[in-house]
């Protein structure tokens, strides 16, 4: 199950940033995808709106730096 949420968070990554990540990415990368993977983990009996908002705050501020905006539009 976690290798599952783990895959799917860096699919949520590559889709925010439009790159793919390899085990080479960034440390931050590798943290935002944990973070999503833990948050729906811990949370996947109780759905908190409120924990769900920091996580992605957290999630996106990690990622930003890392978006290829020449792919965004």
């Amino acid at each position: 199950m976690v290798e599952r949420l783990l895959l799917e968070s860096q699919a949520a990554a590559e889709d925010f940033c439009r790159v793919t990540f390899d085990e080479s990415a960034p440390t931050p990368v590798k943290l935002a995808v944990q973070l999503m993977a833990a948050h729906y983990f811990e949370n996947r009996d109780n759905p908190d709106k409120q924990s769900y908002m920091a996580m992605r705050m957290a999630f996106e501020n990690l990622l930003y730096p890392h978006r290829n905006l020449d792919l965004m539009f």
